[in-house]
């Protein structure tokens, strides 16, 4: 087979080399995301290098009727408990 002889009947020895050898594939082939996939995504949002850092949540759960003072937390809104509340008995 000499060097311009398609592979598969389509694709040259050339072409296939440069095409698999090419940034953009080993960054396909490494995070497994396509150009139609990466289309959708917004241009300006920054992606630099994260670090991803295991961290332990635990939830200090007070059953309803205990003698625990609690302070309740919602998400949003203008009934924040402020900071350092005493809290109250459920």
């Amino acid at each position: 087979m000499s060097e311009s002889t398609p592979v598969n009947g389509f694709l040259s020895p050339e072409i296939l080399q440069k095409a698999v050898f090419d940034q953009r594939f080993t960054v396909a082939a490494r995070t497994g995301v396509d150009l139609g996939l990466l289309e959708t995504w917004d241009r300006f949002l920054p992606r630099h290098s994260r670090i991803l850092v295991p961290i332990d949540v635990q939830a200090y759960v007070v059953p309803t009727g205990g003698d625990e003072r609690t302070v309740p937390v919602r998400s949003f809104g203008d009934n924040e408990p402020l900071p350092f509340d005493g809290g109250v008995v459920k």
